[in-house]
């Protein structure tokens, strides 16, 4: 999962207060990079002596500079990137869902426009093969069916383009 600080960090983010505000009560003014060493936040004019990274599962998003006070706000950056990449992937989780969902309602109104079963085949094949990236796919029908409608027992996706 791809966390950038630049997003976090944006033009009048309230993460952005908040950090201001955070650096004035522990005394310290700070720098915000990003990975590339893009200046995000800058609300110092002084030497800063203390650099300290902005990780997510073990990957350097940026860097928090100031003073050596701004340990607790590093902490803190860390524990809300870690909590918005957990946001992100439920979002993430539901849209997946969704698309299912939307998915399944497509192909069973597709599939229940059709009394004839030829055409209910080649449907529920050509969305399968489609989905999972196949060249062909196969329905096996059962031995009392095959009987009345030998025909209908496989169904090439190259066939119908």
């Amino acid at each position: 999962m791809s966390i950038k600080l630049k997003k976090l960090f944006g033009k009048n983010s309230e993460l952005d207060v908040i950090l201001k505000n955070l650096s004035s009560l522990v005394g310290s003014p700070v720098q915000l990079k990003d990975s590339n060493n893009s200046l995000l936040i800058d609300s110092s004019d002084a030497a800063l002596t203390h650099q300290f990274p902005l990780e997510f599962e073990g990957e350097v998003l940026g860097w928090l500079e100031g003073n050596e006070n701004i340990e607790s706000i590093v902490q803190f950056l860390n524990t809300f990137i870690a909590r918005e990449a957990k946001n992100i992937s439920m979002v993430n989780e539901v849209l997946d869902s969704y698309r299912e969902i939307t998915l399944l309602y497509n192909l069973s109104e597709k599939l229940t426009s059709s009394l004839e079963i030829q055409q209910v085949i080649q449907v529920a094949l050509s969305e399968a093969t489609r989905l999972i990236q196949a060249t062909s796919g196969l329905v096996m029908l059962t031995e009392g069916f095959k009987k009345n409608n030998p025909s209908l027992t496989h169904y090439d996706s190259r066939l119908s383009q």
